[in-house]
């Protein structure tokens, strides 16, 4: 009898060991919902590459008008229809001779804050409701 009692003493004893380790590896580094999934996010390159783009065009439309200081209205009649990588036109005119590259920066501007002012009109409106 024991021979049985001090067996069941060892393995009480291991399994506690065993537990206590294995409760140490799980304590050590504890993984949340938004850890995980940024974990996930970081290691996909599709999306990686499209989150890089995403941040260039809204800085290229911020900041635009300061690095490409060219009035989108502006007309020049002697560059109608310029073609793409015209030298004073990146991006080529339009039938008005109007700069295109301008033009998409501060159609970029526009559409920037439209989508602000309706998130805020939201979150105020959602805010509100409950």
């Amino acid at each position: 009898m024991a021979n049985v009692n001090l067996a069941i003493e060892k393995n009480v004893k291991i399994a506690a060991t065993q537990s206590a380790t294995q409760s140490r590896q799980f304590s050590s580094s504890p993984r949340t919902l938004w850890g995980d999934a940024l974990q996930r996010f970081r290691r996909h390159k599709l999306a990686m590459t499209a989150l890089v783009l995403l941040t260039l065009f809204v800085i290229a439309s911020i900041f635009g008008p300061l690095l490409y200081p060219v009035d989108p209205e502006a007309l020049d009649f002697a560059a109608v229809f310029a073609p793409p990588l015209s030298p004073n036109h990146i991006l080529g005119t339009d039938l008005l001779g109007r700069d295109m590259l301008a033009r998409v920066l501060f159609g970029g501007r526009i559409s920037l804050a439209v989508g602000f002012v309706a998130m805020a009109i939201a979150v105020l409106l959602g805010s509100v409701i409950g």
